[in-house]
């Protein structure tokens, strides 16, 4: 019995030895992987400053250069020898041209392009926060075509609705040969209204998509709760609402930045009607000869 438990003790577990030596292959695999943990982590520490000076270079150097143009036209070499504020030539540093964005004929486009704006925006989500009630919290039938209608408008380019209202509203249009259109129609569309109808139905896709994620998340409990204790279906949302306000005012600001931005309308609608924005005015500012980038550069501030 003594021997048998001295063999036991004194026996020494089997030990695989590997070809580099007595040590354990498992202990080896586990230091080779801590070592390539180490060099990923160093290789994504060090590639993070570079993929962030990249996104500066290639898109933030550009627009502060773009800005600074504004006020200092010298720096970039764009202040021509016959032009008003051409004493600025001398100066590194001028309010030349701000101030005249604020006080010129740049100014009313400035505040055409944030009332149309504020007007398409409200719209947007007038019209997208009900399409996304209805398409979550209904069996309404077709609802997926109604969804997937929202990324067929968001898609297409602004300019393809405006023109396409400029050609139905003509006075040689197909509506008016077969005796549907008027005047006033044709009146309506190519002005302010117009320009508000396009961009307000542009917007509509942003205020569907920013409450629709807020209502799939938020489940249908509380307005549950709600007409449990005797709510309307109108006194349930106004219960809701106040949990997804953070999105409607999200959908708000997206629609608001994406009208005060487009092109499209301002090019087509907006130009025929003789009604300018200010995006428009800033293109017209670098493509007429000779181009006046300080002029774009300080309306940009503004927009």
């Amino acid at each position: 019995m003594t021997s048998v438990l001295t063999e036991g003790l004194t026996q020494r577990p089997e030990v695989t030895v590997g070809r580099g030596g007595d040590k354990p292959r498992g202990l080896r695999r586990l230091r080779r992987s801590g070592a390539a943990r180490m060099a990923s982590g160093a290789v994504r520490r060090s590639a993070q400053p570079a993929v962030w000076i990249l996104i500066s270079l290639a898109i933030l150097a550009p627009c502060v250069c773009f800005l600074v143009t504004a006020f200092s036209p010298k720096l970039f070499d764009q202040v021509p020898l016959y032009d008003p504020a051409h004493w600025t030539i001398t100066h590194w540093w001028t309010w030349h041209y701000f101030v005249e964005a604020v006080t010129g004929g740049e100014m009313a486009s400035l505040v055409n392009s944030i009332w149309v704006s504020c007007a398409a925006a409200g719209i947007g989500i007038a019209v997208g926060f009900p399409v996304a009630w209805i398409l979550h919290r209904t069996d309404l039938p077709f609802r997926r075509i109604l969804g997937g209608s929202m990324w067929l408008v968001l898609i297409v380019p602004s300019w393809v609705p405006s023109v396409g209202w400029e050609t139905l509203v003509a006075p040689d249009s197909l509506l008016f040969r077969a005796h549907l259109g008027a005047s006033w129609m044709t009146t309506l569309i190519m002005g302010p209204f117009g320009v508000v109808l396009v961009l307000g139905i542009r917007n509509v896709p942003f205020a569907f998509l920013a409450t629709t994620a807020a209502l799939a998340g938020l489940g249908q409990e509380y307005e549950d709760a709600a007409r449990v204790h005797g709510a309307s279906r109108l006194q349930a949302i106004r219960v809701v609402a106040p949990i997804i306000a953070p999105a409607i005012w999200s959908a708000i600001a997206i629609g608001f930045a994406e009208a005060v931005s487009d092109f499209g309308v301002a090019a087509t609608i907006a130009y025929q009607a003789n009604f300018k924005l200010g995006t428009y005015q800033q293109y017209a500012a670098i493509n007429n000869f000779p181009p006046s980038f300080p002029t774009a550069a300080s309306m940009a501030w503004l927009l």
